[in-house]
């Protein structure tokens, strides 16, 4: 099945939806896509739809009792309602229709579509002259700060608790190093995001898979990505 064909479908359920969830004509935002594939079935089938919006600051997140979702990137959001899609399908089941619907799913290659390029490295790259169609030294602004080592240690409950975060280098725009969500420069560090890139959290659902922690995991084991198709500009 084509690349083509998996995106088709990832728009044609976005078209499907009723216009009070879609993005407003005078609007923009990135859209994503979880979608399923299964051997001998012809059609893909969308699994669910993430229309991105602004992350929470770190000073909101961290509000105690609170249910807050912080990280609200499309392609986050796709991740986490699979995961309900999930939970709730196996609660309808009766305990012996667990394992045929464990059996198929572990039958289905999973891809995630994407309208515009997963922030973090994904959107490090060279800038393409318009003239000689040759990329030059120039390399696209992605705007995500490196990781910081203080914030590892105050996650693995050590160090001084005092983060800091560089934005405006240049120099760190390299490929293959963990990044933060990328936001205004002229915020303080506690009204950024702790969240990680979306290109890092595509690396472990690559790797590790999206299905997340707990019982989904002991369930359900690995359902790793097949495939990350990004939607060109039309």
């Amino acid at each position: 099945m084509s690349h083509l064909e998996i995106a088709n479908a990832a728009v044609e359920a976005y078209g499907c939806l009723p216009k009070r969830l879609k993005v407003p004509e005078d609007a923009w935002s990135v859209f994503s896509s979880l979608v399923c594939t299964k051997p001998g079935e012809r059609y893909p089938k969308a699994l669910a739809i993430g229309i991105g919006n602004r992350c929470v600051g770190n000073d909101q997140a961290d509000k105690g009792g609170l249910d807050i979702v912080a990280d609200c990137h499309a392609e986050a959001l796709v991740g986490r309602a699979c995961r309900v899609l999930f939970l709730r399908s196996l609660r309808k089941l009766c305990c012996h229709q667990h394992e045929i619907f464990l059996a198929t799913l572990a039958e289905c290659s999973f891809h995630l579509v994407v309208s515009d390029s997963p922030c973090g490295d994904s959107s490090i790259r060279g800038i393409v002259s318009s003239d000689t169609s040759q990329a030059t030294h120039a390399t696209n602004w992605s705007g995500a700060p490196l990781l910081p080592i203080s914030l590892l240690d105050e996650r693995c409950g050590s160090g001084n608790n005092k983060i800091s975060m560089h934005y405006d280098s240049r120099d760190s725009q390299v490929i293959g190093c963990c990044r933060l969500k990328p936001g205004r420069s002229d915020l303080p560090p506690d009204k950024r995001s702790h969240s990680l890139s979306c290109s890092d959290k595509i690396v472990l659902w690559s790797s590790l898979g999206f299905q997340g922690g707990g019982v989904l995991a002991s369930l359900m084991g690995k359902l790793p990505l097949h495939s990350v198709i990004i939607m060109a500009d039309h």
